[in-house]
């Protein structure tokens, strides 16, 4: 009985353990990366979430979309996201509304910013209406201290700003940041309709960076915690292997990637 007991308390075999989401069987992570790949990406149509983070990676991602990788960590952040969003958010009568505004480019045509809220949830204290935005972080550990940030917060703000420039959910002026991981933390946030101006700004950027391929027209980095391959044009690595893997294109023109 003591020799079975000291069996099951040890690793068997003395064999080594496989840690880390790297070792998921690949038809899982292959059927990650599908869904990931179901989004619609159309030229000259922007998504929220593209446009308020790193630009030099969203222009990147439009394009050499074939030589973009996400690892395995990211696939499943935005996997666990999105699969808790199509859980949850039908629980409630207003959810995942996707609102699409239009503007005009640099050339004087159409260009257009498209979001989706999560739901719609009335506060039980004093039946307010609150735009709720599902968040699924790695961690909680440093929202308890820092709350929402500033992408959290500016992605909510804008879903609620298009909304009001579209005449809708005009009776709700609140928002907040549900971030659930280890623990859950939810941030209150203020509604700020003016920061439309700030996402058209950074939309303008992005739009002619791609009609023109010039990427140096752009801010970065944007994101420290995720910088280097294969989004940082001053970033050899991107070059020499990301480059090299596009089928059916000449390598981007060096003046592009300064080194």
């Amino acid at each position: 009985m003591d020799g079975m007991t000291n069996n099951t308390n040890s690793n068997i075999d003395n064999k080594p353990l496989l840690i880390g989401l790297e070792h998921l069987p690949t038809p899982i992570k292959q059927f990650m990366l599908n869904t990931l790949e179901n989004r619609l990406t159309l030229p000259r149509v922007y998504h929220v979430t593209e446009i308020l983070y790193c630009l030099k990676k969203a222009y990147y991602r439009r394009t050499y979309p074939k030589t973009s990788e996400i690892d395995t960590r990211g696939i499943w952040n935005i996997y666990r996201g999105n699969t808790f969003d199509a859980l949850w958010s039908p629980l409630f009568k207003i959810n995942q509304r996707t609102y699409l505004i239009e503007n005009k480019g640099f050339d004087k045509k159409p260009i257009y910013i498209t979001g989706k809220l999560d739901f719609i949830w009335i506060d039980e204290t004093n039946q307010e209406k609150i735009l709720y935005d599902l968040k699924m972080p790695s961690t909680t550990y440093y929202r308890k201290e820092e709350g929402a940030g500033k992408f959290y917060t500016a992605q909510v703000q804008t879903y609620l700003s298009m909304a009001h420039l579209l005449n809708e959910l005009l009776d709700v002026h609140r928002c907040r940041v549900m971030m659930l991981a280890d623990n859950l933390v939810i941030a209150e946030i203020p509604e700020n309709d003016p920061i439309l101006d700030l996402v058209w700004d950074r939309t303008f950027k992005l739009d002619k960076a791609i009609m023109q391929k010039k990427p140096e027209l752009l801010y970065g980095p944007e994101e420290k915690w995720e910088c280097g391959e294969p989004y940082c044009d001053a970033d050899i690595t991107f070059k020499d292997i990301y480059c090299k893997k596009e089928e059916q294109k000449p390598p981007p023109s060096s003046s592009l990637l300064p080194l």
